[in-house]
């Protein structure tokens, strides 16, 4: 009676289990480890002995991670049950296949929550194979094709070229299943996988062709500079050329978030120069990757480091449109309206440029919202360093007039003069040159006044008449008629004229290769080495101060300064002066006086005297022949010799020359720099024509 109890017993079990094997996965509650129960049939029904079960998790790499352990491999008993116990929680799939016939079937998406998982039965079928279509780009040497969370991979080099520069690389003995991830990787940075295909269903006993790489990739991983992977950064692609504000958004497409291991895969559909922002949100560490090429399929990238953010400072002309103007770094999400920035004292307009990750930049760019124009460049090429602040300072676009691209008649220009109209006046070595904006008109011995076609200096009074020195004397020009003075025909001392400058009375100034003369229009006062103080003949410059005091630079005897009576000299025995060549003479707003001479330029404010050297940057001092002030109280130096300008801001100065700007070293002496009322530097040279910059427009 026991022995039938007991059959009874076992008989109701068998039932039991297999009732449950024919339900929908059902679960029993609990945690912990977990365990699965499944069954394997054949096609007849009949339960598959002998199959040999993998469970796989869902995310596995059978290129980069270690073999399936033996406890997660099993054999199904005569009934074709399996069991696996125990197993971490998780998503799995498994694979069955029955080695004696190669018969398989693939069963995904697997969670286990609880303490143990019933499947439905699955059953064995004839496999299938997919042919996966490349462009003969990848790498058939060390790449791989996987499908994600199967033990399935093959060699690319198993594969061969196909017409139509293709690759081809068949994956056969695949169970007949649908499947998720087919993934490309290279055997040595197995961490960088290339998704080929998102979701496809292999057919039993039949192949299907999968053609990959419908557009382009990039693949790269993200890490803290202690070399740990960065997950959950916020990863773009942007095109080089890409205007934030300006351009539309970015495609989705083109951003993407690191995995676990810092990972980041990009898609593209257009070949190009891309540049690499990214942003962790919780830290706000930042990196920038510069110039991308992507010209294949696949770009693998080496890692990029996050990094603290830093800042631009960025100093502007107050010329600047402040209202719909905005500054940003091209081919970057990164710009800054000019609206939110602050004045300073010195006419500047001050913006800060937060965060922008520390990277190396080729330019900081302007330009108008909504505006069609080209932007302009604000610098050169930069470098912000990790949480710091970079000053940097806007200049402007330089403009280059010469007798090939304008209408001079030749590349020395010895100075310049702008009339109330805005006309500028140009002395040249062939005529005095009127220039609008459009034109430029050219009066020479043959069709006006002028004795002398070299032309050293002009001066424009408070009437609008235009006075030039020339080689041959004086030439004046109210618009309509020329009137000369010579040494023939007037006191005037000498007929080379290197300098004229009229007094608020309306009187000219005159220096000669003899002295100084001075004509009011009716009589005339002439000072020379005989009959005054002044220490030599030749006066190569002059200056009038605010309060009517003259003051006059020689070739060897110092700078005179004389108020009408009385003469003071000053050499390098009683002031900041290093010779007594002195070659241009300019008068601040404040009454200062800025000497150029020879290693730099000498400042007196009427009490004590400073020298500010131009050697401070460039390791040689040189001769400052011209000096001009602009409306921002910059000083701008030119030099004699080698074709420079300085900047001179405060105790800073700046050298623009043949490597910062558009100067030619051809242009040697620059003979004058002349403000205009945009703000704009006009700088004469002695060999290269003119040079214009100023503020943006």
């Amino acid at each position: 009676m026991r022995t039938v109890i007991n059959t009874f017993i076992v008989l109701l079990l068998i039932v039991f289990i297999g009732f449950k094997c024919s339900q929908p996965v059902q679960t029993s509650e609990g945690g912990g480890t977990e365990t699965v129960i499944g069954y394997i049939h054949n096609s007849d029904g009949s339960g598959a002995s002998g199959a040999e079960v993998t469970i796989i998790p869902e995310n596995y790499n059978p290129v980069a991670d270690d073999a399936i352990p033996d406890s997660m491999i099993t054999t199904t008993d005569s009934q074709g049950q399996f069991v696996f116990s125990p197993l971490p929680p998780g998503a799995y799939n498994i694979l069955a296949v029955n080695q004696a016939n190669n018969k398989q079937v693939f069963h995904p998406a697997i969670t286990l929550e609880k303490d143990t998982v019933f499947l439905l039965p699955d059953t064995l079928s004839e496999p299938g194979a997919i042919n996966v279509i490349m462009p003969d780009t990848v790498d058939t040497v060390n790449g791989y094709v996987f499908i994600r969370g199967t033990p399935i991979f093959r060699e690319v080099s198993e594969g061969s070229s196909i017409e139509g520069s293709l690759y081809s690389l068949v994956l056969d003995s695949i169970p007949a299943a649908t499947f998720k991830r087919l993934q490309y990787t290279i055997e040595y940075d197995p961490g960088d996988p290339v998704e080929l295909k998102d979701l496809f269903t292999v057919p039993s006993k039949d192949t299907v062709i999968i053609e990959a790489f419908d557009y382009l990739v990039v693949i790269g991983s993200v890490v803290y500079e202690n070399g740990v992977y960065a997950s959950g950064v916020v990863v773009q692609i942007i095109p080089k050329d890409y205007i934030p504000l300006r351009s539309p958004d970015l495609p989705a497409l083109m951003t993407s978030t690191t995995d676990i291991n810092g990972v980041f895969i990009v898609k593209l559909t257009e070949k190009g120069n891309y540049n690499i922002q990214a942003k962790h949100p919780g830290t706000g560490l930042q990196l920038f990757q510069p110039l991308v090429t992507v010209d294949r399929d696949t770009v693998n990238l080496s890692s990029v480091t996050l990094k603290e953010p830093g800042t631009i400072r960025l100093v502007m002309p107050d010329t600047m449109n402040t209202t719909d103007g905005y500054v940003y770094l091209e081919g970057t999400g990164i710009y800054k309206e000019l609206s939110g920035g602050s004045w300073l004292d010195t006419g500047f307009n001050v913006l800060y440029v937060s965060p922008v990750p520390a990277a190396s930049y080729p330019t900081l760019n302007y330009t108008l919202a909504n505006s069609s124009n080209n932007p302009v460049r604000l610098t050169d090429s930069f470098t912000v360093s990790s949480d710091e602040t970079l000053w940097l300072e806007a200049f402007v676009t330089w403009i280059h007039f010469s007798s090939d691209n304008s209408g001079l008649p030749t590349n020395i220009v010895l100075d310049m003069a702008i009339d109330s109209s805005g006309l500028k006046w140009f002395g040249t070595a062939r005529g005095a040159v009127a220039y609008g904006g459009r034109n430029w008109v050219t009066y020479d011995k043959n069709n006006s006044g002028l004795l002398s076609d070299t032309v050293m200096s002009i001066t424009i009074d408070k009437h609008g008449t235009k006075w030039f020195g020339t080689t041959f004397g004086v030439a004046k020009y109210d618009g309509i008629a020329w009137d000369t003075f010579t040494t023939i025909n007037s006191p005037l001392p000498n007929d080379s004229v290197f300098d004229i400058v009229a007094d608020a009375d309306g009187a000219v100034w005159i220096g000669t290769d003899n002295g100084v003369a001075m004509y009011n229009g009716t009589a005339w006062q002439v000072y020379t080495t005989a009959n005054s103080p002044l220490p030599h003949p030749e006066v190569y410059c002059i200056a009038i101060d605010h309060d009517g005091i003259k003051w006059f630079g020689t070739d060897g005897g110092g700078l005179v300064r004389f108020d009408g009576s009385s003469w003071t000299i000053y050499d390098e025995h009683n002031s900041s002066l290093l010779t007594k060549a002195i070659f241009s003479i300019t008068i601040d707003a404040a009454n200062n006086k800025w000497i150029g001479g020879s290693g730099g330029v000498a400042l007196y404010d009427g009490t004590s005297w400073s020298f500010f050297h131009t050697g401070n940057h460039m390791n040689y001092d040189y001769t400052v022949s011209a000096i001009g002030i602009d409306q921002d109280n910059i000083k701008w130096l030119g030099t004699y010799e080698g074709g420079r300008v300085f900047g001179l801001s405060g105790s800073k100065m700046k050298c623009y020359n043949s490597e910062t700007s558009i100067i030619s070293s051809h242009a040697y002496e620059m003979f004058a720099i002349i403000v205009d009322e945009e703000n704009n530097k006009w700088v004469t040279t002695s060999r290269g024509g003119i040079y214009v910059f100023g503020p943006i427009r």
